[in-house]
């Protein structure tokens, strides 16, 4: 309370400051000088303000959103029926991990794989182009894709039902 106090009286004296400035046209030494150093500790009591962190709840280094890390995703189109031999696009961003993994199995709890494919990847931004390929299966899969942190260690990433076709 007492640091928003202190920054709306700078701030009033700041103003009045600014109008004895410009009644003087700028020719005020002492004027200029006082809204200089007005001005001053303004800025430096609000960067003293906001220190904390952003939010207000805890000591955080900056205020800047972190640079995004290993997004993986697919893209998907406007419908989810496919056959062998179409192409599934995953699009990978930002990516410092050992690579991504696609599966399809045919139950949602991923207990019959129709087939899985490792993809190593090498850039930090990449497309990844998947060829479904169940042979004769027919009916509900569920595509999965896993973001591989190294050969062992992997994590669920992106989900998309599909329909086998033909």
């Amino acid at each position: 309370m007492k640091k928003t106090l202190l920054v709306i009286g700078l701030g009033t004296a700041f103003l009045a400051v600014s109008l004895w400035v410009w009644l003087s046209n700028g020719k005020s030494a002492k004027a200029v000088k006082a809204k200089f150093r007005l001005g001053g500790a303004l800025l430096t009591l609000t960067g003293m303000m906001t220190l904390g962190g952003c939010d207000g709840k805890g000591p955080l280094v900056s205020c800047y959103d972190p640079a995004p890390t290993n997004m993986v995703y697919i893209e998907r189109g406007e419908t989810q029926d496919v056959k062998n031999g179409d192409h599934i696009t995953v699009k990978v961003r930002y990516f410092s991990a050992y690579g991504i993994k696609v599966s399809i199995a045919k139950d949602a709890e991923n207990n019959e794989v129709l087939q899985s494919e490792i993809y190593k990847i090498t850039e930090s931004s990449a497309d990844v182009i998947h060829t479904i390929d169940v042979a004769d299966y027919i009916g509900e899969a569920h595509l999965r894709v896993y973001l591989m942190i190294s050969e062992n260690e992997i994590y669920e990433y992106d989900y998309l039902k599909l329909y086998v076709v033909e």
